[in-house]
């Protein structure tokens, strides 16, 4: 007799530890979901946010851009003007078509002008 309750008691509580398994192994599913979620949205956000600024510093560039190269430089294109003023030396030390060592021995040049 004593060794069946032994054995009903015993199931009871692998019953017993078994529910409380289940219950934390949902729990923890629930907050890996949650933390998954907002994981997911933390990315979205940085990603949103990073294209902004992205947009952002493109258009700036593009402004500043426009604003320091004028689209018509008078004189610039003719060979009988001296190109080798402070203006010159700017358009030369941000044009695109220039090798960075050309860009870099233009802004040197234009260093002695400002002195």
């Amino acid at each position: 007799m004593k060794l069946l309750e032994l054995t009903k008691i015993a199931e009871q509580k692998d019953r017993l530890f078994s529910q409380q398994t289940d219950a934390e192994l949902q729990r923890h599913i629930h907050s890996k979901n949650e933390f998954k979620q907002q994981h997911e949205v933390l990315l979205s956000t940085l990603l949103l946010e990073q294209q902004q600024l992205h947009l952002t510093a493109t258009k700036e560039h593009k402004r500043v851009v426009k604003e320091f190269i004028p689209m018509s430089t008078p004189g610039y294109d003719d060979p009988t003007k001296d190109h080798s003023g402070p203006a010159a030396c700017q358009a030369r030390a941000v044009s695109p078509d220039n090798q960075y060592s050309s860009r870099l021995l233009n802004a040197r040049r234009c260093e002695n002008f400002d002195d």
